[in-house]
């Protein structure tokens, strides 16, 4: 194995990467670097116990997907071949062959669990090391084919047979919804929903019915206009590494409201109104970085003790 591995900046560098706790940012970067010539990792719970890393960390680095885990405790770096280009001649591979194929490469080179009904998937013997393409884009699933090979109308698709991923972006893009322009400008909060649909996909948990989404939708997009995106992203994150079955909401109220019924995502604390001379006075970038590790340092403890 070799003792060098390197780190593409377009991960690393990426706004999905540098949201995570810098904690599991670190695990991050000591699985890569112990990792084999395969991207495998037998030992993740050793290295969390040396640098001191948690559960939660290795939670969060699965569910923004970052790592693959498997049943046997083995993880695999996602992005492996992205980062690193091992050359023929002192390449070794993996002993995890059974995960190996399980897994396929997509068009950017990123590992992915092979799909069993899928007849095109890309093969692992290919190396080499391209560009991260961009994958945020809100693509609707194929409608179902009939008989005839044309695709058949819209109002026949059941819910039942597509996975909640898929029955959330049917409802985006061909069905109405309230908030469904909103939602689609900004995707960052459509990122958010993605991360949380995907886990409950893992879970075999599905949502069943079009109204069932669509209140789902508005309670992140309500959450998002009171709390921010940030909180919203922070309380989704922790719900599926302590493995909850729903997201816990009541964990918003800790967090400031930011800008209550407004229609865009907010950014910065509000302005505090004087009731003396019915003027606003401004929150300083020093008063609200201080507040905010107050408060993070808080969350931290919090998460520690459960």
């Amino acid at each position: 194995m070799a003792e060098r591995r390197m780190f593409a900046k377009t991960i690393i560098d990426s706004d999905a990467f540098l949201d995570m706790p810098i904690t599991a940012r670190l695990l991050y970067y000591d699985l890569a670097m112990r990792a084999d010539d395969d991207g495998f990792v037998n030992s993740p719970k050793k290295i969390m116990r040396m640098i001191g890393a948690s559960q939660d960390d290795l939670g969060i680095l699965a569910m923004r997907k970052f790592i693959i885990t498997f049943d046997n405790g083995v993880v695999v770096i996602k992005h492996w071949r992205i980062h690193n280009y091992i050359r023929k001649d002192t390449y070794n591979e993996t002993t995890y062959k059974e995960q190996k194929e399980q897994l396929k490469l997509d068009e950017n080179k990123a590992y992915t669990l092979v799909d069993v009904s899928s007849t095109d998937s890309q093969q692992l013997e290919d190396t080499g090391k391209v560009s991260l393409g961009k994958d945020n884009n809100i693509n609707p699933p194929l409608p179902p084919k009939g008989k005839s090979g044309r695709e058949e109308n819209k109002t026949e698709y059941i819910f039942s047979k597509h996975t909640n991923v898929e029955n959330a972006m049917h409802i985006l893009n061909f069905l109405e919804y309230e908030n469904k322009d909103w939602l689609k400008q900004h995707k960052e909060v459509w990122e958010c929903i993605k991360v949380w649909l995907k886990y409950k996909d893992e879970r075999k948990d599905r949502y069943k019915s079009q109204l069932s989404f669509s209140k789902l939708f508005t309670i992140f997009v309500n959450n998002v206009k009171t709390y921010g995106i940030e909180a919203v992203t922070q309380v989704v994150d922790r719900s599926i590494a302590a493995g909850y079955q729903e997201v816990t909401w009541d964990k918003l109220k800790k967090y400031p409201v930011i800008s209550p019924n407004t229609s865009e995502i907010p950014t910065i604390m509000p302005t505090v109104e004087n009731k003396e001379s019915d003027k606003r006075e401004k929150i300083t970038d020093d008063e609200w970085e201080e507040g905010l590790n107050e408060f993070l340092d808080r969350e931290e403890k919090n998460v520690q003790s459960i």
